[in-house]
């Protein structure tokens, strides 16, 4: 009697990121697992999709890999990168599809937030650039939040004695 072999598609994965939380401009390391759970088929192409997403489903970053002839119980991993940047505070997820061709075998995906922070950066630039003593100069500051959110409080910008280290003037 003929009988046909059916082929065992099975495939298995995981998605974590380095951490829960991230602040401004920090990087997202989000760690991929598969593996094809199969016991009689290679998969010929296998494609997997990373994404994420804030909490309205607004895409913020996408990668693919591709994997060609994974046997029988292999696997592998790979890491992807995104900046977190300038991108409003809030829950995001991170989202893995494995697919064999065009089948979805393994939807799975994972929750971090983005943390509301506020960066400042700040430049001063004195002319002129040397200052004999006893002599004047101009003193400019520019200070900027390149963070994702408001800065509350107060701000000091201070003039130091360098020997010293005594406050010569200070403005708030």
């Amino acid at each position: 009697t003929p009988f046909n072999i059916i082929a065992d598609l099975q495939a298995g994965g995981t998605i974590t990121t380095d951490k829960q939380a991230y602040g401004s401009g920090e990087p997202v390391i989000v760690s991929v697992n598969f593996t094809n759970s199969a016991v009689n088929y290679i998969i010929p192409q296998l494609k997997a999709r990373v994404r994420i997403v804030d909490s309205q489903n607004n895409g913020l970053f996408s990668d693919e890999k591709t994997f060609a002839n994974l046997l029988p119980s292999m696997g592998g991993s790979f890491t992807t990168i995104w900046n977190t940047g300038m991108s409003p505070a809030g829950a995001c997820t991170v989202f893995l599809d494995i697919y064999a061709g065009d089948q979805l075998l393994v939807p799975k995906s994972a929750v971090f937030s983005i943390l509301a922070q506020p960066l400042l950066k700040g430049t001063l630039t004195v002319n002129p650039a040397t200052v004999p003593a006893g002599r004047s100069f101009t003193a400019t500051y520019d200070i900027s939040n390149k963070g994702n959110s408001a800065f509350t409080g107060t701000m000091n910008v201070s003039l130091l004695d360098p020997d010293t280290q005594a406050i010569l003037s200070s403005s708030e």
